[in-house]
């Protein structure tokens, strides 16, 4: 999935394919009223005016030792009027990749690396641009629309969005999963 990200043709057709309205679906969040639509909600399901979406989507990973395949998520914040994207995920890629993501200037941090505090905020700034400072607290809480703490905490003790994703106990709410195939829906 993320050498696809790499390549230009693909990245536009395959990050549309990551959002969808689960959210409002959900009814756990309002939708908006009146035309009135909160945006971070529109960053989470991809329809801002300000061309940010910020989405989670969960992947498969290695096996446990028990040969179990494992989840991760995979936390993305795409500027689509730059085209410019950030991915965070927990591991490192391939040199080869990482050179793809370089020429296609798109963000992979390894959230569990030495440096990934500086290289998320990096990322952050680098996607963002000039909308940083405007869209930061909209981003951080598209992002916790997608995701949830383990436990209930005062705003300020979260922190930005950067410090956010660094979170060990952020957990995807509604997941969006990417398989392989496509999952037949059981009958009722």
């Amino acid at each position: 999935m993320l050498a696809t990200l790499a390549t230009p043709g693909l990245r536009q057709h395959n990050l549309t394919r990551l959002w969808n309205t689960a959210l409002s679906d959900s009814g756990v969040v309002n939708p908006g009223q009146d035309g009135m639509v909160d945006e971070s909600l529109a960053m989470a399901e991809n329809r801002s005016e300000s061309g940010i979406a910020v989405t989670t989507v969960m992947v498969r990973s290695d096996h446990d030792n028990k040969g179990q395949a494992k989840e991760q998520s995979l936390q993305l914040v795409w500027n689509k009027a730059l085209d410019r994207l950030l991915v965070a995920g927990q591991g490192q890629i391939s040199k080869s990749l990482k050179r793809s993501f370089d020429e296609a200037r798109l963000v992979y941090v390894d959230l569990t690396a030495e440096r990934a505090e500086k290289e998320i905020q990096s990322g952050f700034d680098f996607v963002l641009s000039s909308q940083m400072k405007t869209l930061s607290y909209q981003v951080k809480e598209a992002f916790l629309m997608r995701n949830r703490l383990d436990k209930a905490e005062d705003e300020s003790e979260i922190g930005n969005a950067a410090a956010l994703l660094l979170r060990k106990d952020l957990k995807c709410y509604l997941p969006h999963y990417i398989t392989e195939q496509a999952v037949k829906p059981k009958a009722a």
